[in-house]
């Protein structure tokens, strides 16, 4: 893009699938470049967190329209606009003071004795290149954590970390080169070697990162609920029609009888995720791993998810394992936390503990990296 020197570059959601270390580095380089060459950046994005950092202007659009313009300052404390102030409330930070009431808590943390989830020295080497001498990558090595029924893990780390990995693993999408998997207290990766059983599918169901790629664009949202349904055969056909209108209705999508009807492509990117989860939460899962079930929706929106995520735990005593780069989400949404760093774990920790007083290096600088104030810190750091 400054190839030819342009006097203005438009970025588009630039840093939407990077981590938060990562994504701040970028941006640096991008501003250092920008007070070296001159030219004008309109930054396109759905984290107001983001601009509200670096930007020198914003503007807020709502349904194509700008509703909003002003300095920093000004929209940074709330702007004018009732959707502004949505916006603002709906910030949450992974440094300072905790936020209260942001998303609905547990009674207690006592989640019982027997964990339902036990993941064990679990490893995975994927062949890079090679044939008499493969190069191997290795993804994930030696993890080993639990989830207990009804508990909510936070899996947070960088881009290449191993996060969405371990979600195929234990989703049973890849094998894993060793290790152990226990479900109930079975190992399944012994008890079903070769592939997933119907029951395993049913007990473990995986919400997907991207909601435009996850449904399939031929089939309305009733097909997508119904289909499974019929597999597992939970849901006499005389019923199934009333029982995913109600499971639509459950996750914000009212009346369920109309979006039920719909494509993907005519829903938003939040309603396509209600209907993944939607699809997840009509088999009645024991445990949701939820890849990055937010990273590609905007701030409110993300916040509604989280939501719904949060009153499932507590409404169906579903555990969920939710892997994310946004430290912030599983600050206020999980009850534990565990670090990855290059496929292994650096940490963990209950979430506010963890947050509080970090340990490793490395979850320091992920703290830092994703709470207000690091451009002015970086900026210190490089003089």
């Amino acid at each position: 893009a400054l190839a030819l020197m342009p006097p203005v570059i438009i970025m588009d959601e630039p840093t939407t699938a990077l981590d938060v270390i990562v994504e701040r580095n970028i941006l640096f380089k991008v501003l250092e470049l920008r007070k070296k060459l001159g030219f004008t950046i309109l930054f396109i994005t759905h984290d107001l967190n983001l601009l509200l950092e670096f930007a020198d202007r914003l503007a807020v659009m709502l349904k194509g329209q700008v509703i909003e313009t002003g300095d920093v300052a000004q929209i940074g404390s709330g702007g004018h606009h009732a959707y502004t102030k949505k916006l603002i409330g709906a910030l949450p930070s992974a440094g300072g003071k905790r936020k209260k009431d942001l998303l609905p808590q547990p009674r207690s943390l006592n989640f019982g004795e027997r964990p339902l989830l036990e993941v064990q020295s679990l490893n995975k080497d994927f062949v890079l290149s090679g044939f008499l001498h493969p190069k191997l990558l290795h993804a994930v090595k030696d993890v080993s954590f639990e989830v207990f029924p009804g508990e909510i893990v936070g899996l947070v780390g960088e881009s290449g970390s191993g996060k969405s990995t371990i979600a195929r693993l234990i989703a049973r999408l890849i094998p894993p080169t060793s290790g152990a998997i226990r479900l109930d207290g079975v190992n399944i990766l012994k008890s079903e070697r070769t592939t997933a059983s119907l029951e395993y599918r049913q007990k473990v169901q995986m919400i997907f990162q991207d909601p435009f790629g996850s449904l399939n664009s031929v089939h309305t949202v009733f097909h997508h609920l119904a289909r499974p349904l019929i597999r597992h055969r939970l849901v006499p056909k005389s019923d199934l029609y009333k029982y995913i209108i109600d499971i639509l209705e459950n996750v914000g999508l009212s009346p369920g009888a109309l979006f039920a009807d719909k494509f993907p492509h005519e829903m938003s990117g939040g309603e396509r995720q209600r209907v993944a989860i939607a699809r997840v939460l009509s088999l009645q899962p024991d445990i949701i791993v939820a890849d990055e079930p937010t990273s590609m929706l905007d701030v409110s929106i993300r916040l509604d998810i989280l939501k719904i995520l949060a009153n499932l735990r507590i409404k169906k005593n579903v555990a969920i394992l939710f892997i994310t780069h946004d430290l912030a989400s599983a600050r206020y949404l999980a009850d534990r936390i565990i670090v990855l760093q290059k496929g292994s774990q650096v940490e963990h920790g209950y979430s506010e503990a963890l947050i509080q007083s970090p340990q490793h290096i490395y979850t320091k600088q992920l703290i830092a990296a994703a709470s207000p104030g690091w451009l002015s810190s970086k900026i210190s750091d490089h003089k």
